[in-house]
């Protein structure tokens, strides 16, 4: 069922122009009548081709923001201290872990998740040593084999932070980098 003018003329009406102006960014997903009614109504809300540059402008920093948000927004020491430490004690520790990968996943926070999942792995595999060995060497090693693994996830999160870092100095720039990591 083909939708005539009138029928686009009514429906693009009632839409926001951040909306309309959305659509005739995808103009390849929309009919050329489609396009030209929102061309029409664009044209007649007295919408400038300076305003719709200043829209494409502000879309280019969202998306931007979206990525450095995904892609180089780390843990804080204190979340790297909580998935190591915290969550494996839990005993609904899967349900937490399940949790919180699906919001961090919604949310787009794709290196917490991974930096997240680093830590977790490392402290359970720091455990599962310490279970084996447990009849045969005392608390303090138990402990001392747990921390040396936070250690270690430390040491291997500073590694790949560094080439992170590097990366978005490469792509956005130090001035960037300075104002994201807040230095």
């Amino acid at each position: 069922m083909e939708i005539s003018r009138e029928e686009l003329v009514k429906l693009f009406s009632k839409k926001r122009t951040s909306e309309l102006l959305d659509i005739l960014s995808n103009r390849q997903d929309y009919t050329e009548l489609a396009v030209q009614v929102i061309k029409d109504e664009i044209e007649k809300r007295g919408i400038e081709q300076n305003d719709i540059e200043e829209f494409h402008a502000s879309k280019i920093v969202q998306q931007d923001e979206k990525i450095k948000k995904a892609y180089f927004l780390e843990l804080k020491f204190v979340e790297k201290l909580l998935v190591y430490f915290g969550v494996p004690l839990l005993f609904s520790g899967l349900l937490i872990i399940l949790g919180a990968k699906n919001y961090l996943e919604k949310e787009g926070f794709f290196m917490k998740l991974k930096q997240a999942k680093l830590f977790l792995i490392i402290s359970f595999v720091s455990l599962i040593i310490t279970g084996i060995m447990l009849d045969y060497v005392d608390n303090i090693y138990f402990l001392s084999v747990w921390i040396g693994g936070f250690v270690i996830a430390i040491q291997i999160d500073k590694k790949a932070s560094a080439k992170r870092k590097a990366e978005f100095i490469r792509i956005y720039g130090q001035e960037h980098f300075n104002e994201f990591y807040g230095q």
